[in-house]
């Protein structure tokens, strides 16, 4: 059954947050009006579930913030984007990631940006690469 994120206020006007487990949206704004609160937003849990991803393609949520914690810590090093990426891409030993970080090495060695190369794969979240891409416009 999804997880859906609510926001809702009770009859006090105080917000609360939860997840809740139902079969749509349209039940758990149903639900909770029947018990007197008031539905700010409801959206189904995805982007923090312990997978990222888009179109099927799923990623390790743990895994890639491993990644993503070494890639920063060998850049800060003072090493090149390149042979952070190199020395991660042969390194990794998810299945699932490690296809994504050699195809972004190979997308940076031939001049692509790297906002772009991490766009181009398509299970990274927006504000990953939005986050990298403003790193990169600074």
């Amino acid at each position: 059954m999804p997880e859906f994120t609510l926001k809702y206020a009770d009859a006090r006007g105080e917000i609360h947050q939860k997840v809740m487990e139902a079969e749509s949206e349209t039940e758990i704004r149903d639900k909770l009006s029947e018990q007197g609160f008031l539905v700010y937003t409801v959206k189904e849990r995805s982007s923090f579930a312990p997978a990222l991803g888009l179109g099927g393609k799923k990623l390790d949520l743990e895994k890639f913030l491993i990644f993503n914690q070494q890639f920063v810590t060998l850049f800060r090093a003072g090493l090149p984007i390149l042979k952070c990426l190199d020395l991660l891409a042969e390194r990794l030993t998810d299945k699932r990631l490690s296809p994504h970080i050699k195809e972004i090495r190979d997308d940076v060695k031939k001049g692509s940006l790297l906002s772009d190369a991490f766009a181009r794969q398509g299970v990274f979240p927006p504000i990953y690469v939005s986050s990298v891409l403003a790193g990169e416009k600074s």
